[in-house]
């Protein structure tokens, strides 16, 4: 960045009155880090909860909206008309006026000095808290809460500790869990999956289930205990066979979002953890009448060989290695939808062909 257009927004930001530095911030940092540039009514209500914990006035006009935001941020926040497709009603949004004032303010420790506001908290996780417990939240943002959360792990993990305070209100956690299924989930066999997941399990339950399947690690180092298990006896059987296990759910539960997040990754953090490799669970797979309960009990390691389950074959090759390095038993049942070659059946066999990058079928044709 030229040296004279941060010395230009350096003095801009000592400008701002005292008593507005807050929200200055909080604004400035609810920009940085939100996906695509909000509607300036979803912006308000964030800032305004963040930092008020209650809703802005519905009934403030631009010229108002476009004081406040240059009181607060010396203009180097604008509001802009993005439009929609003819007809539609342009939507105004809130962005930085340059590219070059996103750098300035990704620097946070000089923004912190310059402001003289030292709230190490980030934009990721104020959009976390507010799509969290603000009563009906708009759609972009709790519909990215997701993205939200894993990038506080990935990218600012000095907020875990604030964001497993917020995951850990469970009324507000369960609640946009319920939502997210209802109204982001499109795809017939997520909806499918996870509403039939959410019939049935205990209340409590549903959070971790559905961290595992969206790769929240933290929260499930934190929360996951191997005594404790998950869905009413009733629907299935009061068998602990029929439960779903966390491992099924991570080596082959529907993605929650397009980014899937590391399956293997996920199955590995469970076994350190301590859940059982070779533990059995029914698979939970769609069908004309809904979800069915296919076959019979299932080790984890069948579930990764089985056709039903869509995965790439690297992340087969990764599961079953985890698997079997924390003594999952080898033997399968081999039903006749396995991904296996027709020559051998047999998982160890399977895993030496995957690492082996075909050397292994070569030796096996060698005289």
């Amino acid at each position: 960045m030229p040296a004279e257009l941060e010395d230009l927004y350096a003095h801009t930001l000592k400008r701002i009155t005292l008593e507005y530095r807050q929200e200055s911030y909080i604004m400035l940092q609810i920009v940085l880090c939100t996906l695509s540039p909000l509607r300036v009514s979803a912006f308000l209500n964030c800032t305004t909860y963040i930092r008020w914990g209650k809703r802005s006035d519905p009934n403030a006009t631009e010229d108002n909206i476009i004081r406040r935001l240059t009181s607060r941020c010396g203009g180097l926040l604008e509001v802009f008309p993005a439009f929609k497709p003819r007809g539609a009603i342009p939507v105004s949004r809130v962005q930085f006026i340059h590219q070059t004032v996103k750098e300035f303010v990704h620097n946070l420790k000089a923004y912190q000095e310059l402001c003289g506001y030292t709230d190490q908290e980030s934009g990721y996780l104020y959009l976390l808290r507010y799509g969290l417990n603000f009563q009906e939240p708009e759609e972009e943002i709790s519909s990215s809460l997701l993205d939200y959360a894993k990038l506080i792990e990935t990218d600012h993990p000095q907020d875990i500790d604030d964001m497993m305070q917020a995951l850990d209100h469970d009324a507000a956690f369960f609640g946009w869990i319920q939502n997210y299924i209802d109204t982001v989930l499109t795809n017939s066999s997520q909806l499918a999956y996870y509403k039939v997941l959410r019939t049935n399990l205990v209340h409590d339950s549903l959070p971790l289930c559905f961290a595992v399947a969206a790769g929240f690690s933290e929260y499930v180092r934190r929360k996951y205990k191997p005594a404790e298990w998950i869905l009413h006896p009733t629907g299935y059987s009061s068998g602990q066979s029929r439960r779903p296990r966390l491992l099924h759910i991570a080596a082959g539960a529907p993605a929650l979002a397009p980014n899937r997040p590391d399956r293997p990754a996920m199955v590995k953090l469970l076994l350190e953890l301590g859940a059982a490799p070779s533990d059995k669970s029914w698979k939970l797979l769609l069908a004309s009448a809904g979800i069915e309960l296919k076959g019979h009990p299932y080790p984890t390691l069948d579930l990764v060989m089985s056709k039903d389950y869509e995965m790439r074959t690297k992340d087969r090759f990764l599961i079953a290695r985890e698997l079997l390095q924390h003594g999952a038993g080898t033997t399968m049942a081999q039903p006749p939808d396995y991904v296996l070659p027709e020559h051998g059946a047999d998982c160890i066999s399977h895993c030496a062909r995957c690492e082996s990058g075909g050397r292994y079928d070569e030796a096996l044709s060698t005289p």
